[in-house]
């Protein structure tokens, strides 16, 4: 009867490398696939990306218009997404509607990379033991193990993601933001960095941070837990299960909205730019004073829509016509004809 290799035995080790190996490399390769179609979608979607960064923060240079709403109801419309980007165009150029590409590339790798990193990291004894046995064996004491465990796992990695790459996301927001005053000083990374650090100090590169990590934290665990609750006790079809992640991600991302344009008008806040400045935007002087001043406004959801958008300010209705009372916010720049 032949020698059976042992566990030490180098034969043995030898033709479980190759194997071993194989499926790491697979593994990686499909982290690269995954990356780099994010990192394509994002930069194709950086013009739609950069219209609705300059919405959260007030910019509104084309005049509101009168419509109705599905009902009926007359209203004032702002410009869609499409009439903005084409003043954009018009005003910065084909090439402006990339303003700030070059920090989202690098933001998105480093965020890709180290949420890779940080999450291979994080395991748990149990893990293992749990998930080698068939979803219908396990127990519901076992599935909520299973979930808190994925769960803490997802908010470690995105935590720190966020903290790693929120200067350059500050970066990212002063680039496009210094559209409105047409500025230069943030046209790259390095003189960007440069630009924050002498007007705002270390401090500066997390303007926004704190808003911006109750938003993206608040809506994973929102999301991860109603993903759980609905698949477990409400959807028993195995189909209709792979929809709702996304169902809850989209409920998740809409209830959380504000705390983005929060952290978006707080980076931009007092930052030396014009867009950050009266008359376009108050100095604020933390981001709960952001809040507060949004909310009185009913402007925290601004930019959330990016089709029917309406003008929320000051306005009358004469003649069966609504129309603006005072200057609409971005209306000391004359819209390109």
């Amino acid at each position: 009867m032949p020698n059976q290799p042992g566990p030490e035995d180098p034969s043995a080790a030898a033709g479980t490398a190759p194997m071993a190996n194989h499926h790491y490399d697979e593994a990686n390769e499909h982290i690269c696939y995954q990356m780099a179609v994010k990192l394509g979608l994002n930069v194709a979607l950086s013009p739609i990306d950069n219209a609705k960064l300059l919405m959260q923060i007030g910019f509104e240079p084309l005049p509101p218009t009168p419509t109705k709403t599905l009902f009926g109801r007359p209203v004032l419309g702002l410009p869609n997404v499409f009439k903005y980007m084409n003043y954009m165009r018009k005003r910065d150029g084909f090439w402006g509607l990339y303003r700030g590409s070059t920090s989202r590339i690098v933001c998105q790798l480093v965020s890709g990379c180290t949420f890779h990193q940080v999450t291979s990291r994080i395991t748990f004894k149990e893990e293992d033991r749990l998930r080698r046995k068939r979803e219908e064996d396990l127990t519901e004491d076992e599935l909520r193990k299973l979930f808190m465990m994925a769960t803490l796992r997802d908010l470690g990695g995105r935590l720190t993601c966020i903290i790693l790459t929120h200067p350059l996301t500050v970066v990212k927001i002063r680039c496009i933001a210094q559209f409105i005053g047409q500025e230069t000083q943030h046209s790259g990374i390095l003189s960007s960095m440069r630009s924050i650090y002498q007007e705002n100090g270390i401090l500066g590169f997390f303007a926004g941070l704190v808003p911006r990590l109750l938003g993206d934290l608040l809506s994973a665990l929102l999301v991860a837990s109603l993903t759980y609750v609905v698949n477990n006790y409400v959807v028993e079809d195995k189909e209709l299960k792979t929809y709702t992640g996304s169902t809850m991600a989209y409920i998740g991302s809409a209830l959380t909205y504000p705390f983005h344009v929060v952290s978006t008008c707080s980076a931009v806040s007092n930052s030396g730019l014009v867009a950050g400045s009266p008359p376009y935007m108050p100095h604020y002087s933390s981001w709960v004073d952001c809040w507060r001043d949004l909310s009185a406004g009913n402007q925290l959801k601004r930019g959330g829509s990016i089709f029917f958008r309406y003008y929320t300010g000051p306005q009358v209705v004469l003649g069966g016509r609504v129309v603006p009372v005072g200057n609409y916010p971005g209306s000391g720049v004359a819209p390109l004809q």
